[in-house]
């Protein structure tokens, strides 16, 4: 575990916020009047300007340690990959605070059984799930694991192929072709607020990605948007907002969650459910300038102090007003290499974050930066990402080896 050098101004922190990669909720944080503390695998140079930041190596046994070493009045959230680790949720939360939601609530939200009934129950659209020794023919299944985070590990199952060796770590999902979504809402006690639909870059080979695997973002986004005519409609749109309305008030969620989507013939099929922070949120805070970190604290802590209808009223205003999309794209390493200074470099027409420091080796298919851009369509945005990612192969082709 080691204290990343920080440059901000010193002062009293008053939330911390914990996960695989927190740049961009401490960032989030920061912009909704708050001063976070980080602690993630990384401790990336502008999480570090941005505010205290701590890096663990042994995650997630590490996080209980760094947290001991932290005031205990301050609060805590968390963002990705720790929803896999409800155990941890609740002995953190037995020392702090926590803003979200607890480990009994995730163990729910997490089971693809028990979403798949919620969602047939309620007459919504639903993926079907089995167990990995019920196999039935008849369907494209995707092997998936139970605790798995940003696509990773997901793999076509062969019916010819035996079983992976741990799936009795693993569940079977139904296999839709079709575009990738993602939805945030805030959940209240008695209403779920709809924030908005982005776009999901999964699998795009300009990044290095892998063929499942969660890479970047673009958004916000309505059915308005040309390159989606067909795709998306105003009742694709409300199906999503239904889903999540059903699964955030059955599950008895708190704040800020997330639902991956598949939408075929205008139709969105859940893949999962985030209940937390996602990677989307910054796309929506930068285009929109909507405070979702500070209203993700009140509706975990203040009970009655948000109105839905002032909510609602606040995010149309945003869209009615003039806005870009804004798009973040995750560039994967193409081979094992040794990055150099990324922090002093630019890249045109975008902004470079979770920049690694110099000298530090990343494996073949691991991140080495997120860059984030500004467009006035989802095409023009996707062609600075291109660009970008272009500029960016050719640095790594560069680096040491």
């Amino acid at each position: 575990m080691t204290m990343a050098k920080t440059t901000h101004l010193p002062s009293p922190a008053d939330l911390i916020v914990v996960g695989a990669s927190v740049r961009s909720a401490c960032q989030s944080a920061i912009r909704s009047g708050y001063n976070p503390i980080g602690i993630d695998l990384f401790g990336d140079i502008d999480l570090a300007e941005a505010c205290q930041a701590i890096r663990i190596e042994d995650y997630p046994a590490e996080i209980c340690s760094a947290l001991e070493n932290l005031e205990s009045s301050i609060p805590w959230m968390y963002t990705g990959g720790i929803e896999n680790y409800p155990d941890l949720i609740e002995e953190v939360s037995n020392r702090r605070d926590l803003i979200g939601n607890t480990g009994s609530v995730i163990s729910r939200i997490r089971d693809p059984f028990w979403i798949s009934n919620v969602l047939a129950d309620a007459n919504l659209p639903s993926l079907r799930v089995a167990r990995c020794e019920d196999l039935a023919p008849g369907n494209n299944w995707l092997i998936k694991r139970l605790r798995g985070a940003a696509g990773h590990g997901i793999q076509r199952l062969d019916l010819g192929e035996p079983l992976l060796a741990d799936s009795g770590e693993s569940y079977l999902q139904q296999f839709v072709e079709g575009p990738s979504f993602s939805a945030v809402y805030l959940a209240l006690p008695d209403e779920v607020v709809f924030v908005g639909l982005s776009q999901q870059l999964v699998g795009e080979s300009f990044l290095n990605a892998g063929e499942f695997e969660y890479c970047g973002s673009i958004g916000p986004i309505g059915n308005e948007a040309p390159e989606l005519h067909g795709k998306l409609n105003q009742d694709t749109i409300e199906l999503v907002k239904s889903c999540g309305r059903v699964l955030g008030r059955t599950a008895n969620l708190r704040g800020l969650f997330g639902i991956d989507l598949v939408v075929a013939d205008g139709i969105p099929f859940v893949v999962e459910v985030n209940p937390r922070y996602t990677a989307s949120v910054e796309v929506f805070e930068r285009s929109l300038s909507l405070p979702l970190v500070a209203w993700h604290v009140q509706a975990c802590t203040k009970v009655d102090s948000l109105d839905p209808a002032m909510l609602k009223a606040a995010i149309d205003k945003r869209y009615a007003s003039p806005h870009l999309l804004t798009g973040k794209g995750i560039f994967f390493s193409p081979c094992d290499l040794t990055i150099g200074d990324l922090h002093s470099g630019s890249l045109e027409d975008s902004i470079i974050a979770d920049i690694p420091y110099p000298k530090t080796s990343i494996a073949n298919g691991s991140p080495i930066c997120t860059f984030i851009v500004t467009g006035d369509s989802l095409e023009s945005s996707r062609g600075l990402l291109c660009r970008a990612a272009a500029q960016l192969e050719r640095y790594a082709s560069d680096c040491d080896r």
